[in-house]
């Protein structure tokens, strides 16, 4: 296996097998200003590179000239679509070296085990690539288009937004109900924070006075129809309030039915907070230190300092903040 390499002082590559992967990857090299040797056995694909100023050359990269060829490459990436081809690629390398820095591709869980035990330092596997970019572009999609949803629902509001937590809220509820009013006052939304029962556990209350967090107890207040629309974060109750919810924004499904217009749960989030960090980032807003500090001290509590349940979510929206 490679030691001490430092891939970012990296100039000299081969890239065995150059499809459409091999190819895609061997382009952006060159684009870095990085040294390509490309091995590809098709003559026409090679001639073809070749036109292209790149540095091919024909090879059947399953035989040991291959390895020979790249003898001096710093790092091989071994690309190509045939699997088996692959593993005797990586195979003859680490006959002759076991310093390079050697990328392979697999097609599945299994192959990526044999390709790692025959010496690869990093397996890749296009299929999982492509299918954790979809993914990735659908989430962002779907944030884009709730955002603009909740967006529309909270405008439509003429007099006040109730924001509404847990009973008794806890960090990420208060977090949570603290992001959407300053995603509400963003707008050009008045709001009240709206909590029931007490915040009753004495971290709870240090929480909320050194963040200044402005809470209003559900008995206190006088007139209630000032609130036109009304949004339950980190799961909240309306029996008690009487009224009926338009947003619900949680990573819990909740134990009340609601049919408010707008819904957001995310059981594959591990707080709330998480969930509010996403829309902050997406109304490109800049929020106040506190709201910042609150939405960190809601994940992290969530996820006992990213010990329980934290997900790459919580992560990323840890490190925004």
């Amino acid at each position: 296996m490679s030691t001490g390499v430092t891939i970012s002082s990296i100039s000299d590559y081969a890239i065995l097998g150059c499809g459409s992967v091999g190819y895609a990857v061997a382009e952006e090299l060159v684009e870095q200003g990085k040294d390509v040797l490309i091995i590809d056995r098709d003559e026409s694909r090679v001639e073809s590179l070749r036109d292209q100023d790149l540095d091919a050359r024909t090879a059947d990269i399953k035989e040991p000239e291959a390895a020979d060829l790249v003898a001096d490459r710093d790092v091989v990436l071994i690309l190509a679509s045939d699997v088996e081809s692959n593993k005797q690629a990586v195979e003859h390398i680490r006959e002759i070296d076991d310093t390079q820095f050697v990328v392979a591709r697999a097609s599945d869980p299994v192959s990526g085990d044999e390709l790692e035990e025959l010496g690869a330092d990093i397996v890749i596997n296009p299929s999982s690539v492509i299918a954790e970019s979809a993914l990735r572009a659908l989430e962002s999609g779907e944030l884009e288009y709730n955002a603009g949803k909740l967006a529309q629902l909270l405008e439509e509001t003429s007099d006040r937004l109730a924001i509404v937590t847990q009973d008794s809220p806890d960090p990420d509820s208060i977090a949570s109900a603290a992001a959407l009013q300053a995603i509400a006052d963003h707008l050009g939304v008045e709001s009240d924070i709206i909590y029931l029962g007490d915040v009753g556990h004495q971290e709870n209350r240090a929480f909320v006075n050194l963040l200044g967090i402005d809470l209003v107890q559900w008995g206190e207040i006088e007139d209630y129809s000032v609130y036109d629309t009304v949004s339950l974060v980190d799961h909240a109750t309306s029996d008690e309030m009487d009224l009926s919810v338009d947003v619900l924004i949680d990573h819990h499904e909740p134990e009340s039915e609601f049919e408010p217009e707008f819904v957001d749960i995310r059981p594959n989030m591990s707080s709330t907070s998480t969930i509010m960090t996403k829309y902050i980032q997406e109304f490109d807003m800049n929020v106040s230190e506190e709201v910042a500090t609150a939405l960190l001290y809601g994940i992290r509590a969530e996820t006992l300092d990213f010990k329980r349940d934290t997900t790459p979510a919580d992560l990323t929206a840890a490190a925004y903040l």
